[in-house]
């Protein structure tokens, strides 16, 4: 089953676009009385794990011939969040969430291209819609 024969297709996307504004609001929300992260630079690590996600899981829903497409609307919507974050007046726009923004998509593009962008497929396959 390629990404175009999906029985789900609509259901994936539209969880893609969930992912999307979730990322958005937790981007977006204010950071009152946060502890220190355990995690040294567990902010750049939260970006990079969300980007990754989110190219993996648009990777099942296009062609491998979109996926730098893909990147690029994911790049352009990290660098919106980080002009939202700088309008917003109580966040902060950081160069180095771009950049691991960056990362991550570029992540979720090597997981996509060792195979795991099928992950719908196999989904959908484990409850006999194919």
């Amino acid at each position: 089953m390629s990404e175009h024969e999906l029985v789900w297709r609509r259901v994936w996307i539209v969880g893609g676009v969930a992912l999307l504004f979730v990322v958005l609001l937790l981007s977006l929300l204010p950071l009152k009385n946060q502890p220190d992260p355990i995690i040294p630079f567990g902010d750049k690590f939260n970006h990079m794990l969300a980007f990754a996600a989110l190219m993996l899981w648009f990777s099942a829903l296009v062609p491998r011939s979109r996926y730098p497409l893909l990147f690029g609307f994911l790049l352009g919507f990290g660098g919106l969040i980080e002009v939202l974050q700088l309008m917003s007046g109580y966040r902060f726009m950081e160069f180095g969430d771009l950049l691991a923004d960056a990362a991550g998509g570029l992540i979720g593009w090597g997981l996509a291209l060792a195979g795991l962008n099928r992950w719908c497929s196999w989904i959908e396959r484990r409850l006999g819609l194919a």
